[in-house]
């Protein structure tokens, strides 16, 4: 699937063919583009008929590929009717819209991707190392999802704290984290990101429920754990575990 910069204009042709690849002459033309909950974008719009060409180009204008503020991609279907002297065809194609950062600070990452590679120099990372750029972005992005679960204490450099959960914590408050607090936020990202691009084998063995493993004549035995499975690794919760509320507070309303 093709992915395009959000806010540009963008061309498509679909081809003038029924369900089994034959082609049709068409009568009449017209489309609609929708985003990715099937929302019109654009209502249905009539287009010149050029039978000879054997297809046709659709484009979208850059305002019906605008994301809105804060949303990172999104999709577009184009859905070509094909009307015929005996019957109406549909033909469709799409393509996501993606930020050229997909990783935006305070939105879904506490890290831009540069800012990533740079940190990541800090520590040994095996999964990390062994991925590609595309994977480490989603894998980022994934890692910081995680986060969402756990309420947090967030210690400001005038002495104050919060307890709140992670989608509350504001741009303008971030900025007044303390700065060894925003530093091991963004080194959890990049250690659990490695956790999902397979970089701590032994500990996803652990959490699959694995008691041992053997290759060759080497054999490991797992000590048992806990069945509480918590959505953070082990090596993640060395920098922010400090910072979880673990117990939770029971209120009346």
């Amino acid at each position: 699937m093709k992915i395009y910069e959000p806010s540009v204009d963008i061309t498509v042709s679909l081809p003038f063919l029924d369900g089994d690849g034959e082609q049709v002459t068409p009568t009449q033309l017209d489309y609609v583009v929708l985003d990715e909950t099937g929302a019109e974008v654009k209502a249905s719009t009539n287009i010149a008929v050029i039978p000879t060409t054997g297809q046709v180009s659709i484009t979208v204008v850059e305002t019906d590929n605008s994301l809105a503020v804060g949303v990172i991609r999104g999709y577009r279907q184009i859905v070509l009717s094909i009307t015929t002297a005996n019957d109406v065809i549909f033909q469709r194609t799409g393509y996501l819209l993606e930020l050229s950062s997909s990783l935006v600070p305070q939105v879904n990452s506490f890290i831009t991707f540069e800012e990533a590679l740079m940190y990541s120099r800090e520590i040994i990372l095996d999964g990390w190392a062994a991925a590609d750029d595309d994977h480490k972005r989603a894998a980022l992005a994934q890692a910081y999802d995680r986060f969402g679960g756990f309420n947090w204490q967030f210690n400001f450099t005038d002495g104050t704290y919060q307890c709140k959960v992670l989608s509350e914590l504001t741009s303008e408050e971030w900025a007044l984290l303390e700065s060894r607090h925003k530093h091991d936020y963004r080194m959890a990202q990049i250690v659990q990101a490695d956790y999902h691009l397979d970089g701590s084998e032994i500990e996803k063995d652990i959490d699959d429920g694995l008691q041992s493993s053997t290759i060759g004549e080497v054999s490991q035995f797992y000590r048992p754990r806990p069945t509480l499975t918590l959505a953070l690794s082990r090596h993640a919760l060395q920098y922010v575990g400090k910072y979880i509320i673990w117990n939770p507070t029971l209120t009346r309303t």
